[in-house]
């Protein structure tokens, strides 16, 4: 009889907490178990605030490790993108790599360092091709890889070595928001704030923006090294070479314009100017002073090496018969101490081995009775014509 009675009372207390257990049941079921403003982005309990405090260990539990479902049976994928992880966290409002904007915090203005100058980097402007993310960060495998989301904010700044001046030690500044060291802004020409949009000139990037421009030059000659986008200064640098001597006015002529051997860009973000990401190294387009196509056609080469050369350009005697044809012709680029540009070097003195008179009796409007060129007559030299 005892036995029965607590059967019994067992039974009607199974029968009492069931209910309990059924309304509690439906009271953490989704989405209330989180709190209201969980889907709200403005809000200080939105789901990326607390993954951003957190970490996703804790969405595991319920979700799965792979965040397919697990014991809730819901999928983050429902709203993230699982073909493109990174910009279901932050990204894909400008583009779908999943650099910013928006960042982590939902800013989207580029005066924000979470934000900044993003967008730029990774998709390019004009006809400059972007960067990949690697470039600057470690990029993980897949959203749970070590490293990523386990590691607090900011997010590590670790260049890859394709952008990384090997002699210079490459910086991110955070607190300045700068960087510095790298092939991209010139080495350390320039140190470009990350949340500004700034339209860069060229002699910020590689030049010298003190060099004088000299009258009657018709271009702005301070965007030719040095310094180079190596940081380096040296003349037996590649970089630098003899850009100065042609650019500059000296003692032969007026400086020379970059078009004579590159094609110039008008705006850094120009197609072709900053091509395919670092290592950077300018191609020769020759202009047609260089390649010029007088009575003796030239056919200029450069030929880099160890020996970097320049040949049969009409600036240095290319232009001349070979009976006429100066001592050096074919002048080595990062040799600059004047013994190139010596008069008799680029054609005979006089050019016309059958003339026996100085040249001042011809071409009196550019060359001296010593045989230097008179200011006014720096003009008229190597200017592609014959002046008298």
């Amino acid at each position: 009889m005892r036995i029965d009675r607590i059967a019994l009372l067992l039974t009607g207390l199974s029968l009492a907490v069931l209910p309990g257990c059924s309304e509690r049941r439906e009271e953490i079921a989704y989405p209330d178990i989180h709190p209201d403003a969980w889907m709200d982005p403005a809000s200080p309990d939105f789901h990326g605030v607390r993954v951003l405090a957190a970490g996703t260990d804790f969405c595991d539990e319920c979700h799965g490790e792979d965040a397919q479902g697990g014991a809730r049976a819901v999928s983050c994928y429902t709203c993230h993108d699982s073909e493109n992880e990174c910009a279901s966290c932050h990204g894909g409002l400008d583009n779908s790599t999943g650099a910013p904007p928006s960042d982590l915090s939902g800013n989207t203005t580029i005066d924000v360092i979470g934000v900044g100058a993003h967008t730029v980097h990774v998709e390019g402007e004009g006809g400059m091709p972007g960067f990949a993310c690697n470039s600057c960060h470690t990029v993980p495998t897949t959203q749970a890889s070590s490293g990523h989301q386990d590691s607090p904010l900011p997010a590590e700044v670790t260049f890859d070595e394709s952008v990384i001046v090997t002699r210079l030690a490459a910086s991110w500044d955070r607190d300045a928001m700068t960087c510095r060291g790298l092939v991209c802004h010139g080495a350390e020409n320039v140190t470009p704030l990350w949340t500004e949009d700034h339209p860069f000139e060229c002699w910020e990037c590689h030049g010298d923006p003190d060099r004088e421009i000299v009258a009657p030059s018709t271009f702005d000659p301070r965007s030719a090294p040095p310094t180079d986008l190596n940081g380096d200064t040296n003349t037996a640098a590649h970089g630098v070479g003899a850009h100065v001597s042609h650019v500059t006015t000296g003692d032969l002529r007026v400086g020379i314009d970059c078009v004579e051997c590159h094609e110039k860009p008008e705006n850094v973000e120009d197609e072709g100017h900053i091509e395919g990401g670092p290592p950077f190294q300018a191609e020769i387009k020759w202009g047609e002073l260089a390649d010029e196509e007088g009575d003796e056609g030239t056919d200029p080469v450069y030929n880099a090496g160890d020996d970097p050369r320049c040949s049969d350009t009409y600036c240095h005697g290319g232009g001349f018969v070979e009976g006429d044809k100066g001592t050096l012709t074919d002048p080595i680029w990062t040799t600059v101490d004047g013994s190139q540009s010596a008069c008799g070097t680029c054609h005979l003195i006089p050019p016309h081995a059958d003339f026996g008179v100085g040249c001042e009796i011809c071409h009196g409007s550019v060359v001296a009775p010593d045989t230097t060129i008179t200011e006014s007559g720096k003009g008229l030299h190597i200017n592609g014509q014959v002046d008298f």
